[in-house]
């Protein structure tokens, strides 16, 4: 099973039930699929390094130059469309998504979205709400939004 993983942007360290989830797929041995996407991500892959963990693959674009990646597989997308096809490529590529959302980061939003509309499981941790929600469709979206006091209340 491939697992995609990703945090938010701004996180200073990664919440410990978050740590104990990672870990429960460490155990298991699933394949971890990261984004390169620097920021709150390295606390993912700083995470992923001290438990010595091989089965992870890092997403970049051709240009994005990687500094001291530990010995794990990467994959290239060559697009002039950024991010967006990188979520898109690791969506497809993944069969499961977990993901670790500070109720302000839209691009945790979209990364859901995308999971959810090709049919993909998805579980986010909403750090505000201090809850893992299963995400299957738009409607639970919304509400992990709601519950979560995330921007939408906010427009």
């Amino acid at each position: 099973m491939k697992i995609f993983i990703s945090i938010s942007n701004y996180l200073e360290a990664l919440p410990g039930v978050c740590e104990e989830r990672i870990s429960e797929i460490v155990l298991k041995g699933f394949d971890i699929l990261l984004e390169n996407k620097g920021g709150s991500n390295e606390l993912i892959e700083q995470f992923l390094a001290y438990k010595k963990y091989k089965k992870v693959c890092i997403y970049r674009l051709t240009w994005d130059y990687y500094d001291e990646l530990p010995e794990w597989e990467t994959i290239e997308v060559d697009t002039d469309d950024l991010r967006a096809t990188t979520v898109e490529r690791i969506c497809n590529d993944s069969d499961y998504g977990y993901f670790i959302w500070n109720n302000k980061d839209n691009s945790i939003l979209y990364t859901v979205y995308k999971m959810i509309s090709i049919n993909k499981p998805v579980k986010v941790y909403a750090i505000h709400a201090q809850k893992n929600y299963v995400i299957k469709n738009n409607e639970d979206l919304i509400k992990m939004i709601i519950d979560s006091d995330g921007f939408y209340n906010k427009w």
